[in-house]
């Protein structure tokens, strides 16, 4: 199964904040990531993470303003199914 994912995110920060954004398709054998792009605008800070048990990144950013995030991806699931005996 094949999905398309689209996110646009539009927060307005008063002063300076720090924030943790996960939103990026992990790339484990489950599923593979055909295509992804990330638009982030220019930040005093930004910092890319190993997520937990290294699945993904984890983006540290801190900004001031009004944040305009968008992600998209393809992304091909091929879930391995295992029989459970009943």
């Amino acid at each position: 199964m094949e999905l398309s994912i689209d996110v646009h995110l539009d927060y307005q920060f008063d002063g300076p904040t720090d924030m943790l954004l996960q939103l990026e398709a992990a790339r484990i054998p489950e599923q593979i990531v055909s295509r992804d792009e990330l638009w982030l605008p220019p930040c005093d800070h930004m910092a890319r993470v190993p997520a937990q048990d290294s699945i993904g990144d984890r983006i540290w950013l801190r900004f001031e303003g009004n944040l305009v995030v968008d992600y998209r991806a393809t992304v091909q699931i091929n879930r391995i199914l295992t029989h459970c005996a009943a």
